[in-house]
């Protein structure tokens, strides 16, 4: 990578962890782009260079998060079960939601934000596509190893997948639940997979 390239990732990562900061924090919802820009140390302007708005802050976290989810499957052995890979997807993506936010009210704002905005939330629903591209192909190599019923519908189970988690964080974010998010997560989890006949 270049030195200019590099810096235009350092100066986007700052911008990025300067969003999560503020609008994760007390007055979040009064936060501005020029806020966002001075905890950052750039300029409104340079704000404009890599984010169309505010809101866009959610979108760029999500789809980090995703970039770091696909390359911890990479990691995981060939020979792991395939209900235990996923449920290991599944706690890393949101242990790593929990690391990263440090708390729940920028989590919130991700959810309001990207489903209160038509162009955002279309971007997220490609991202649900490519989380779900990829525990299919968890799925797929569990049939290839006897694990996973050869008549699954693959692209069926794995949105089922994708939803399930998404569901279970607004449930925690916003609903009355005591149970911890990725307790709620597992359990739902373990259903799925008695259902998908999965050994």
């Amino acid at each position: 990578m270049g030195k200019r390239e590099d810096n235009k990732k350092r100066t986007e990562q700052r911008l990025l962890d300067a969003g999560i900061r503020l609008l994760g924090g007390p007055n979040g919802e009064n936060v501005t782009v020029q806020d966002i820009a001075d905890e950052a140390g750039v300029s409104r302007a340079t704000f404009f260079n890599y984010f169309d708005s505010k809101q866009d802050i959610a979108t760029a976290f999500g789809r980090r998060q995703r970039e770091s989810i696909f390359a911890f499957a990479e990691t995981l052995p060939e020979d792991m079960p395939t209900a235990d890979k996923i449920l290991a997807v599944l706690r890393a993506d949101i242990d790593s939601v929990h690391h990263r936010l440090g708390n729940v009210t920028f989590a919130r704002y991700i959810m309001m934000s990207v489903f209160g905005n038509e162009r955002l939330a279309r971007a997220e629903l490609q991202n649900w596509d490519l989380l779900a591209q990829m525990y299919g192909d968890i799925l797929t190599h569990g049939i290839d190893r006897g694990e996973v019923p050869s008549d699954l519908d693959i692209p069926l189970a794995s949105r089922m997948i994708v939803e399930m988690y998404f569901s279970a964080q607004s449930e925690f974010l916003f609903g009355s639940t005591e149970v911890p998010c990725a307790e709620l997560i597992e359990r739902r989890a373990r259903m799925l997979f008695t259902g998908f006949g999965i050994s």
